[in-house]
């Protein structure tokens, strides 16, 4: 074998060996910070539960969330107690959001949940809660977009593969549009509102005249 092409191996097995003990580490890592930080989003979601409104208010103050909220959505999120994402398992990558309701007249539904879990060639299946609407709630039952209409937040949360409702980009769309859109929908949830609520809480009570929302 040519000398430097042995050379060229030899490295690389070197490299390999070094990127596999950080990929450890750094899984090792993330499992820690996932575990410091679950008391205090525990702690977080208590004391944002005494905040009327306060995931709504989050929701609607993300420039990308606020299109799709519809004003039956804003009554129906005056109804939200708590916003939870959880990772899937260590083997199953992906994450779960989950959305907390007090009783109301839309639906029956306490707890309404979206998971996106990638295979291993990270290919994207969505999974959703079938929401249960009332008879007495309006329009129960035909929450679904029309053709030709944009979806509305719950229509885009209960958004699954192979799905036919339209989302904000319109009618016509592949499917493969329509699960890039509603991925990015979710991980707006996931990676900013989430992570981020209070700039988009102070955001939206800024944008509706409130001042400073934190002020008591």
């Amino acid at each position: 074998m040519d000398t430097s092409l042995r050379c060229v191996m030899d490295a690389q097995e070197r490299l390999d060996a070094v990127n596999d003990t950080f990929a450890k580490r750094a899984a090792d890592l993330e499992r820690e910070g996932r575990q410091q930080r679950a008391p205090l989003l525990r702690e977080r979601g208590v004391a944002a539960k005494r905040i009327p409104g306060f995931w709504m208010c989050a929701l609607q103050g993300h420039p990308l969330l606020e299109q799709y909220i519809s004003a039956r959505d804003a009554s129906i999120l005056e109804h939200l107690t708590a916003l939870e994402v959880s990772a899937l398992s260590d083997t199953d990558a992906g994450f779960t959001i989950t959305l907390s309701f007090s009783a109301n007249r839309f639906f029956t539904n306490p707890i309404l949940e979206k998971t996106l879990r990638y295979a291993g060639d990270a290919a994207l299946s969505m999974e959703a809660t079938p929401i249960a609407w009332t008879a007495a709630s309006s329009g129960g039952g035909e929450e679904e977009a029309p053709h030709g209409e944009a979806a509305t937040f719950l229509t885009a949360f209960a958004w699954t593969n192979g799905d036919t409702k339209c989302l904000l980009s319109g009618t016509g769309q592949a499917e493969s549009a329509g699960l890039a859109e509603a991925e990015a929908f979710c991980e707006a949830i996931k990676e900013d509102v989430y992570a981020h609520p209070l700039r988009f809480f102070e955001r939206f009570s800024c944008s509706e005249g409130a001042g400073d929302p934190t002020a008591a």
